[in-house]
C-alpha cells in the first residue's frame, strides 16, 4: 500500500514533509533530481542503481522531480541545496540529506 501512496505523489505532490513520512519503523528515501540537470542525468545513467543497492537496500526509493515547484520546496525544506540528492525520512526525527553526483 505504501508504494501506491508514493506513486500517487507523482500526480499530486504533498504540501508538507510530514505527509511523506512513513509509518513507525519504516523509512522512505526521496531521490531528488530535475529535468534538464546534466549531473542528475549522468548519475541516473551511470551510478544510481549501484548507489541505491549499496546505501538503501530494502528501503522504498521514490523519484522526486524537483522541476515541480511543490516538490522543489519540500526538498529545500528538508535541506537539499543541490541536485541530485537523496532525502531519507523516518517516522520521526530530522531528514537526512545525501548529496551525490
Amino acid at each position: 500500500m505504501e508504494k501506491a501512496v508514493y506513486r500517487a505523489y507523482s500526480v499530486s505532490p504533498p504540501s508538507t514533509l510530514d505527509e511523506v513520512r512513513p509509518s513507525p519503523g519504516r523509512e522512505v528515501v526521496l531521490f531528488c533530481s530535475a529535468k534538464r540537470c546534466s549531473t542528475c542525468s549522468r548519475f541516473q545513467m551511470e551510478e544510481r542503481d549501484e548507489y541505491e543497492e549499496k546505501h538503501f537496500r530494502g528501503v522504498a526509493v521514490v523519484d522526486w522531480d524537483c522541476s515541480h515547484d511543490r516538490r522543489r520546496i519540500l526538498a529545500e525544506e528538508a535541506g537539499v541545496t543541490r541536485l541530485p540528492s537523496y532525502v531519507r525520512l523516518a517516522a520521526s526525527g530530522p531528514p537526512e540529506v545525501r548529496f551525490v553526483g
